[in-house]
């Protein structure tokens, strides 16, 4: 969701001035930090997605997947071990 606001145009904002001419100021340098947020959260959301894949693998234990799958898979634990135990955050667990 937030990626979605932040992919707002910002020239939308852009206020004109000087009788209606356009706006001298740059809006690059806004469009390019609200490109690294929206890059930084699109990396947390693949990891995470990838992270639950390979847990998912590990539930259907038998079932062999295919290479390219089990390729990832492998890199992937390398660096990420299964999780055995439940965390709960919530005071509700």
């Amino acid at each position: 969701m937030e990626n979605k606001i932040l992919c707002y145009p910002g020239i939308v904002d852009s206020i004109p001035v000087s009788a209606g001419q356009e706006d001298d100021c740059s809006m690059g340098t806004n469009a390019a930090i609200k490109i690294q947020r929206i890059l930084r959260n699109t990396q947390y959301v693949l990891a995470i997605e990838l992270m639950l894949g390979c847990q998912a693998l590990d539930f259907k234990k038998g079932k062999k997947p295919g290479k390219g799958v089990l390729s990832a898979y492998t890199e992937i634990r390398k660096i990420m071990p299964y999780i055995k135990e439940r965390h709960c955050y919530l005071s509700l667990c």
